[in-house]
């Protein structure tokens, strides 16, 4: 099955059943039907419009779906449609949108629409292609009237009277914004894209119960990282493994800002915020913030902490907790990957993360706390000797956290390799076993045997095992020297005690008579 849907482009497929006209949505439901419809099925949900269904039970690691892309496009600097589009970058005329979106929308026209172009053509797909590619979710309201920027680019790129028709451009544009899935070069730039027709109905979730990635044919692969009940949708994160462990209001306004919604999965209108955790003052265990309580602060009637076994704590107990909160944001919230989000200044000096780590600590922040993770990810800069240290702590607090299942995969290979590094003495490579094995079977059930980082894990922890046993042979020859050695002088020592032993006798024996 998978095979089959892989091995020819999605419009080779379809062909026959748009036959060159216009995709209706039955169409991607039998696609659906017919490449991965033992696993998943389309269907229609109020507010989200066609999501993914499965369609029998689904078991952690178990692979869902691999598809081919729709479409697939690769930033090409020295294309003088893309020296173009940089250009009215850098003039401030593309806005809407990053420009590799721009790039996407030019690359999903067709040869027709590209004719007349001021400039050299670029790639282009088929009118069956694109057809389906608009059958892909955009917001009407973002498509109907093209924007200044889309305007901008017309002109730029054709004479006037000459190129595609605006609206459908918009569209095009809006698709790409809605429905790509990124192809990070090797050092995390984005330099490629691509559309995917069944993947496109994969929901969003901040607790999602499935896991994808893209192979090195840039094919899209998915896995059930949770067990999935027949009839339950199947969701995907929309967000990076960090920003998954970010508080709720970060999370909503970072979607709101990238894919135009404001996320209502389980995670975001739960009554806590699972990732402000504090250690309850009675009971020891673990207590969360209110989801309605403003981050650090104690004021309002609904700012409270709650602790699953001893229920709402006390202004008095909460209070310290919130007080120490408020610090620790407000300087985790200075650091760079902040900057460009709602940061704080820190005013006067800027004290270390190892002091405002154990700050919060003392109080009862826990390791899941975000802003504690980020103090922990500090202290190992600031002191690289702590970085084995911080890397433990860090993924012990998400060793049972289901939303962080892939950042505690990645902790440990991290783990795994500081504690394997060159030089490393035996009780440490034994260490670095147990992570990379964690590592490696975290990364098997979220992304399947064939994926590059499982492969790394599992390489690294074979790597490790023959350190320990060369190292292992090392001593036993060694040992086996030495105990040859010993031998050897206890034997030199015995026949020179015999050889003294007769020259003893012969010394004091009698003087012979005549």
């Amino acid at each position: 099955k998978f095979q089959l849907a892989c091995s020819l482009p999605l419009h080779r497929h379809l062909a026959m059943a748009c036959d060159g006209g216009d995709v209706s949505s039955s169409v991607i439901g039998e696609h659906i039907a017919t490449y991965h419809g033992d696993d998943v099925t389309v269907s229609e949900a109020e507010g989200k419009g066609r999501i993914l269904v499965a369609a029998n039970e689904l078991e952690p690691g178990e692979r869902i779906m691999l598809e081919y892309p729709l479409v697939e496009v690769v930033a090409n600097k020295a294309a003088p449609a893309y020296v173009i589009l940089t250009r009215l970058l850098e003039e401030g005329h593309l806005v809407a949108a990053p420009l590799l979106f721009y790039w996407s929308a030019l690359c999903t026209l067709t040869a027709h629409e590209v004719k007349g172009a001021k400039c050299a053509a670029w790639p282009t797909i088929s009118l069956g292609t694109q057809l389906q590619a608009l059958e892909l979710h955009a917001p009407s309201e973002s498509c109907a009237t093209p924007t200044e920027s889309t305007q901008a680019v017309a002109a730029a790129l054709w004479p006037e009277g000459e190129g595609p028709n605006l609206a459908r451009f918009e569209r095009i544009l809006q698709v790409w914004i809605y429905n790509s899935f990124d192809q990070s070069d090797g050092d995390g730039s984005v330099g490629a894209g691509g559309v995917y027709l069944a993947a496109s109905m994969l929901s969003h979730s901040c607790a999602p119960n499935a896991a994808w990635h893209l192979d090195e044919a840039n094919n899209f692969n998915l896995h059930a990282r949770a067990d999935i009940e027949e009839g339950q949708e199947v969701t995907i994160p929309y967000l990076s493994i960090a920003d998954l462990c970010l508080p709720i209001p970060d999370r909503r306004a970072h979607l709101q800002s990238s894919k135009d919604f404001w996320c209502s999965c389980e995670r975001c209108t739960a009554g806590v915020d699972d990732t402000r955790v504090f250690m309850c003052p009675r009971c020891g265990g673990n207590a969360c913030a209110s989801s309605s309580s403003p981050e650090g602060g104690s004021t309002g009637s609904d700012a409270s902490i709650v602790c699953g076994k001893c229920g709402s704590l006390t202004a008095a107990e909460a209070d310290p907790l919130f007080t120490a909160e408020a610090q620790l944001c407000r300087w985790a919230r200075a650091r760079p990957r902040f900057r460009n989000r709602r940061s704080e200044e820190v005013e006067g000096d800027v004290p270390s993360a190892a002091e405002v780590l154990g700050a919060a600590e003392s109080v009862g922040l826990l390791g899941m706390h975000w802003a504690v993770d980020e103090a922990r990810m500090a202290v190992a800069e600031e002191a690289p000797e702590e970085e084995c240290r911080m890397l433990r702590l860090r993924a012990q607090a998400y060793k049972s956290v289901p939303f962080a299942l892939a950042k505690y995969a990645r902790l440990s290979l991290t783990l795994g390799r500081a504690l394997a590094c060159k030089g490393a003495e035996d009780e440490a490579l034994r260490e670095a076993v147990e992570w990379f094995s964690r590592a490696a079977s975290g990364l098997l059930t979220l992304f399947g045997d064939d994926d590059p980082e499982h492969q790394e894990a599992a390489k690294l922890r074979e790597d490790a095992m023959k350190q320990l046993m060369s190292s292992a042979l090392t001593r036993g020859r060694a040992a086996s020297t030495q105990s040859a050695s010993g031998d050897a002088e206890d034997s030199k020592g015995s026949a020179e005690g015999q050889l003294n032993g007769r020259r003893k006798h012969k010394a004091w024996s009698p003087p012979a008579t005549r």
